[in-house]
C-alpha cells in the first residue's frame, strides 16, 4: 500500500540553528503514528514541516510528500488548498481562536467553508459539540474564548477540525489541557472519526503510555533524529522507565523491580522526593550541553555569577534562602478555610456547598474533570472572584470579598499568590525576567536597587534559575523556565500559600519531574502551603497530602491522598483512576 505521508531525510535549521537531522517516517491510508519525545526533540516541528507551517528562517532539506503532494514546494494558493484538506489540533487553543468572536463564529465560519448554508451549519456544528460531550451546545456558541476552561475550549477546537472530516489529522498535544476522562473521551470520538473517513493521524504526545493506547505504530524522536520506529506494542514490551509514562532512554531495557514491569509487585510510590537510600537510575544522555539564553553570548566573567553576592556558584554547592521554614511561625489553625463557598452566574450554577481546609505546609489538590469548578474555586481563594455566598478565610483573615484598593490587594499578596497554568500569556513578551521580578519585589518590598538585585538573584536561586536567565525575554525560555519564572514571581512578596492552576498540565513528564521537584523543596524549605489544582492523578500522587475530588461543581469525595488514590469510595472518583493512561492501557478500558 503506498504511504498517505512520506517524510523522507527532513532536516530543518532555523537561522542556523540545527533542529531536525534526517527524519524518516510513513503514515498509511487511515494509520495513526503516534510521535513521542521529550521537549526539544523536533515533534513539533516535524508536525510543522509537513502541514507547511513553518516559521521565517527556516531552511529545509529531504522530502515531506502528503497525498501525493510534495509540501514544500507548495506556493500560497496551493498552500491554501492544502490546508482545506488537513486538520490541525495545537496544544494552546487560544492561540488559534480570534478572542473578539464568539466561539459559534468560529466554528459556523469552518462550516460554511464546505459549502453549509446557515442552518445545516448550525444543525451541524450543534451535533458536533454534542458527540464531544459539550453541553448546552447553543449556550457555549453564544460564549467568547475567554469564557471558556482550557479544556473545554480544546474540545471545541477539536469539534472544529472534526467539521471538515480531514484525509490528515495532525495533533499536537492535542490532549494535555483535557482531564483523564474527558480525554479517553475525546480520543475514542477521533479514533471513531477516523474509522469513518479513512483519516491518518500523526498524534504527537510526550506520554508513551497514551501514544501506545492511540497508535498503531510509534516513532521516537531524540534531539532531531528518530531512533526507533514500529509497532506500538512492540516498542513498548519490555521497556521501563522510572517515571510512569515517560518516554523511555533509547536502548535500555528492563531489568525487572520497577513500577512499569508487569511482573512487579512493588506497590506504588507517594508523594514528594524519592528515597535517599534508593539508587539512582541511569539519566539518558543529553544530546549537547544546556546552553544559555541566546539572547546574547555569554562571557568568562559571569560564568554561573549569582547577581545576590557577585560570586560564582559551583554545581552542588550548598545555599540557604535568607527565609526558611524555621523562621516562620506555623499556626495551629488551618492557613486555608473555605466553607460553603457557591458561585452563580445569572441561571447557572458554577460552584457549589464546596468547604475544605488547608493546614500551613501542607499541598491540597483539588482534582476534577474540565468545567468542574475548580479553577473557579481557585479564583475565589485567589481574591480574583468573589462567591455568591460562602467564605474564604486566609492565615485568620476573612477573604471573601474582592479587595479593591490597591494596598488591600498589596497586603493580601503577602498572604497568597496565583501561578498560572499558561506563564506566557501572563508574563510580558518585551520585558526581561529581571524586569518582571524586580518589579513585584518592589512592589512587594520597596528598598534599595542593591536590595532588589539581590532579592532578584535570590528567587531565581530558588527556582533553579542562574543570572543569565534574568537577561533573558520570555520568548527566548522553555515552557519549564518560564514556569520557574512564574513560581519565582509568585514567591517575590513571601506568600504563605500558593494557588497553583495547573502548574505542569501543559509540559512534558521530565520538565514536570523538574518543577514538582522545585515545589517540593520549596515547601521544605520555606513551609508553603499549595493549592494545587489538576486533572492528572499522577501528579496528585507524587505532591498531595490530601485530595478534593470535584464534579459538577460539587467535591464529590475528599480524604488524605492514599485513601482517595488507593481506596476511592465514590464511583466518579473510581473512573478517574481507571481512565488514566497507564502501561498496557487501552481506549477500551475507559468504563
Amino acid at each position: 500500500m503506498t504511504d498517505f505521508v512520506s517524510v523522507e531525510g527532513l532536516t530543518l535549521h532555523i537561522d542556523g540553528v540545527p533542529i531536525l537531522r534526517g527524519v524518516d517516517l510513513a503514515v498509511a491510508p487511515g494509520a495513526a503514528l503516534g510521535l513521542v519525545g521529550e521537549s526539544g526533540s523536533g515533534k513539533s516541528m516535524t508536525v510543522r514541516a509537513i502541514a507547511g507551517l513553518l516559521p521565517d528562517g527556516a531552511a529545509t532539506g529531504g522530502s515531506v510528500t502528503v497525498g501525493g503532494t510534495d509540501v514544500p514546494d507548495l506556493r500560497r494558493a496551493a498552500l491554501r488548498r492544502y490546508h482545506r484538506s488537513i486538520g490541525m489540533v495545537f496544544q494552546d487553543p487560544r492561540t488559534a481562536v480570534n478572542p473578539v468572536h464568539t466561539v459559534g463564529a468560529f466554528l459556523l465560519e469552518r462550516c460554511r467553508d464546505r459549502g453549509d448554508d446557515r442552518a445545516a451549519a448550525t444543525r451541524h456544528a450543534h451535533d458536533v459539540l454534542r458527540r464531544i460531550g459539550v453541553t448546552d451546545p447553543a449556550r457555549r456558541m453564544a460564549q467568547y474564548p475567554f469564557e471558556l476552561s482550557g479544556g473545554l475550549l480544546q474540545r471545541i477546537m477539536i469539534a472544529s477540525v472534526m467539521t471538515e472530516r480531514p484525509a490528515l489529522l495532525l495533533a499536537d498535544e492535542p490532549t494535555t489541557a483535557l482531564d483523564v476522562t474527558t480525554q479517553a473521551d475525546v480520543l475514542r470520538l477521533i479514533a471513531d472519526l477516523r474509522r469513518e473517513t479513512a483519516t491518518a493521524m500523526i498524534f504527537v504526545t510526550h506520554d508513551l503510555d497514551l501514544a501506545a493506547a492511540v497508535c498503531e505504530r510509534l516513532a521516537v524522536l531524540y534531539a532531531g533524529r528518530v531512533l526507533e520506529t514500529g509497532p506500538a506494542d512492540t516498542l513498548t514490551a519490555g521497556r521501563c522507565t522510572p517515571t510512569p509514562g515517560r518516554c523511555w532512554p533509547p536502548g535500555r531495557r528492563c531489568t525487572g523491580g520497577c513500577r512499569r514491569c508487569p511482573s512487579s509487585r512493588a506497590a506504588p510510590a507517594r508523594r514528594r522526593t524519592p528515597d535517599p537510600a534508593a539508587p539512582t537510575p541511569p539519566a539518558a544522555p543529553s544530546p549537547r550541553p544546556a546552553a544559555p539564553p541566546r539572547h546574547r553570548r555569554r562571557s568568562r566573567s559571569d560564568r554561573r555569577s549569582s547577581p545576590a553576592t557577585g560570586r560564582t556558584s559551583r554545581p552542588g554547592a550548598t545555599w540557604t534562602p535568607t527565609w526558611r521554614k524555621e523562621s516562620v511561625k506555623m499556626p495551629d489553625e488551618p492557613l486555608l478555610t473555605v466553607t460553603g463557598v457557591s458561585k452563580r452566574y445569572g441561571d447557572h450554577q458554577v460552584v457549589s456547598d464546596v468547604s475544605f481546609t488547608l493546614d500551613a505546609g501542607r499541598t491540597l489538590a483539588v482534582v476534577g474533570e474540565s468545567g468542574a469548578g475548580k479553577t473557579t474555586v481557585g479564583a475565589i481563594v485567589s481574591g480574583l472572584l468573589a462567591a455568591t455566598s460562602g467564605s474564604v478565610t486566609v492565615c485568620g483573615e476573612d477573604r471573601t470579598r474582592v479587595a479593591r484598593a490597591a494596598r488591600h490587594r498589596r497586603r493580601r499578596g503577602t498572604q497568597l499568590q496565583l501561578v498560572p497554568q499558561d506563564p506566557y500569556a501572563t508574563l510580558d513578551p518585551a520585558q526581561r525576567v529581571g524586569d518582571a521580578l524586580d518589579e513585584a519585589v518592589r512592589l512587594a518590598a520597596p528598598g534599595s536597587a542593591a536590595d532588589r538585585r539581590a532579592r532578584v538573584g535570590e528567587l531565581l536561586h530558588l527556582v533553579g534559575l542562574d543570572a543569565d536567565h534574568a537577561r533573558a525575554t520570555p520568548a527566548r525560555l522553555s515552557g519549564g523556565q518560564r514556569q520557574r519564572v512564574a513560581i519565582a514571581r509568585a514567591l517575590a512578596p513571601r506568600p504563605r500559600l500558593l494557588v497553583l492552576d495547573e502548574p505542569v498540565s501543559a509540559l512534558d513528564v521530565s520538565v514536570q519531574a523538574q518543577i514538582l521537584n522545585v515545589l517540593n523543596r520549596l515547601q521544605r524549605d520555606l513551609g508553603t502551603a499549595y493549592l494545587f489544582i489538576t486533572h492528572d492523578l499522577a501528579v496528585v500522587r507524587q505532591i498531595a497530602d490530601e485530595v478534593v475530588v470535584m464534579r459538577h461543581g460539587r467535591v464529590v469525595e475528599s480524604g488524605t491522598a492514599d485513601q482517595v488514590l488507593d481506596d476511592p469510595r465514590d464511583d466518579y472518583t473510581r473512573r478517574l483512576i481507571a481512565s488514566t493512561p497507564r502501561p498496557g492501557w487501552r481506549l477500551d478500558d475507559h468504563p
